[in-house]
């Protein structure tokens, strides 16, 4: 247990999750959950009569997290009940308990067995995954990647594995993810509020694999210089974008530039706020010019990092009251009359159709944005529709399509979309994604042309299985 928790000190991390218990399908004793401590409440449990362990794993990490300093927070699965009262009363300070699945059990209700813990254990929080526990979690939950935006109201914490492809222990030397790939996960997190943990697989021999250590003692070394632009931050004001996040702290902005997308040169929204000073965290000099319309940052290629380049600006104010001056030209979609033919909208999580309404994305607000239901695999080809009356016929030669990911960078982003116009009863299309090509595709903001056609209604078609579109703006031919 030392060994672990010096790891997970060795990585940067602020406190542990461990997972003190797992459903019958992960063991060789059907018999329900599996404890990994001495509990009173089964005897399906790592001390049972002819354990060839016979110690109580748990109170070994307890005692060692709480002698290196790291909060101790617990994964429980199965029934809530007098099982939890132990793991909360016997170990000393627990911060945490995030619910895997877990049923209320004894005739509890999750409002109960909350009360409870908070009665053993002052001030812990919990996420949302108990029966019936709609209202009460502190916060969220996600796997893998930072969630779409306008799907959590409450703090979110993100949680991944090192190794690729498997939360367990599989086979010695895994491959693992790149110190690249953690790093753009963690400062991702970061620039949308989230929290990141990262899962570490024991071998059966109780020893973490080396290659699982070594980058997570990367990780540290990566904190322990630049931990300042995360840690104790908050997202903005600039919004994640595929050029990378914004961080904020003090009276200092932090830019992460995750990916290069314009050779080191970066053009950002003008600020509300003078810039005192330009520093490039992660050594070498940059160039910083700040005008009423941008601020251009520019980063010499030999100083430019893949892992994260980040530059601090820091303002005359404190960053948090900094606002993005919006662009002088006027979308003809502004102010005007749009619907959708889904919205989604989840009231249990506080997810309103108001929060995530068409209107919200011809608002010139890049922070809200139209969400649609998530599509079936079955629906996945089928576009969701956002129409938009303009009042009266207008010409329109371009646009911007503002989405929360690049296209098809996964799973669950937007795949392609369409601008259509409508003429008389028909819907023309004046603009396909498909004819994006190259470096464009990795944008998260499209700014599109196509020939000047006059209308009143003009609708955008997004594909895929997530979607969420920030803005949709029309704009006239320049004269």
């Amino acid at each position: 247990a030392a060994e672990w928790i010096k790891v997970v000190k060795e990585s940067g991390a602020g406190y542990v999750i461990f997972a003190t218990s797992h459903d019958s399908s992960m063991q060789r004793r059907p018999k329900g959950n599996f404890c990994l401590w001495d509990t009173r409440t089964t005897d399906n449990k790592i001390t049972f009569a002819t354990s060839p362990f016979k110690r109580d794993v748990c109170k070994e990490i307890a005692d060692a997290a709480h002698k290196a300093g790291i909060r101790l927070l617990w994964a429980v699965s199965g029934e809530a009940g007098k099982n939890v009262d132990e793991l909360l009363t016997n170990y000393g300070k627990v911060s945490g308990v995030l619910y895997d699945g877990v049923l209320t059990g004894d005739g509890l209700t999750h409002k109960d067995v909350l009360r409870n813990m908070r009665k053993l254990q002052p001030g812990i929080i919990t996420n949302g995954h108990i029966k019936g526990n709609v209202h009460a979690a502190d916060y969220d939950t996600s796997k893998h990647d930072v969630p779409l935006p306008g799907w959590h109201t409450r703090p979110v914490e993100v949680a991944t594995t090192l190794r690729e492809g498997h939360w367990y222990w599989d086979k010695p030397n895994p491959t693992v993810k790149s110190l690249e790939q953690i790093i753009h996960l963690l400062a991702r997190c970061a620039g949308e509020g989230a929290n990141l943990t990262i899962n570490l697989a024991p071998a059966p021999s109780g020893a973490i694999e080396r290659n699982e250590a070594a980058r997570a003692r990367e990780v540290g070394d990566w904190l322990k210089r630049h931990g300042q632009t995360v840690r104790g931050t908050r997202p903005g004001p600039y919004l994640p974008a595929e050029w990378g996040v914004a961080t904020h702290k003090a009276n200092t902005i932090y830019i992460h530039m995750l990916k290069d997308v314009d050779k080191g040169v970066l053009r950002l929204g003008a600020l509300d706020m003078r810039i005192v000073k330009a520093t490039l965290v992660t050594g070498g000099e940059v160039t910083l010019e700040q005008t009423k319309d941008a601020v251009l940052i520019t980063v010499p290629k030999e100083h430019v990092r893949t892992t994260d380049t980040i530059i601090a600006l820091e303002l005359a104010g404190p960053a948090a009251r900094v606002k993005i001056v919006p662009p002088a030209a006027k979308s003809l979609t502004a102010g005007k009359a749009a619907t959708a033919e889904h919205v989604f909208y989840w009231p249990a999580s506080g997810i309103t159709k108001a929060m995530n309404g068409p209107l919200s994305a011809i608002d010139g607000k890049l922070d809200t944005g139209w969400c649609s239901r998530p599509a079936t695999r079955a629906q996945s080809d089928q576009p969701r529709w956002l129409e938009v009356d303009l009042g009266a016929p207008a010409t329109a030669a371009g646009g911007l399509v503002a989405a929360s990911r690049a296209l098809g960078s996964s799973p669950n982003t937007i795949q392609a979309f369409v601008v259509q116009y409508k003429k008389g009863d028909e819907w023309v299309t004046c603009f396909d994604s498909k004819t994006i090509l190259g470096v464009a595709l990795t944008r998260w903001v499209h700014q599109i042309k196509f020939a000047p056609v006059t209308a009143r209604h003009f609708r955008l078609g997004v594909r895929g299985r997530n979607t969420y579109i920030r803005e949709f703006q029309l704009f006239a031919p320049r004269s």
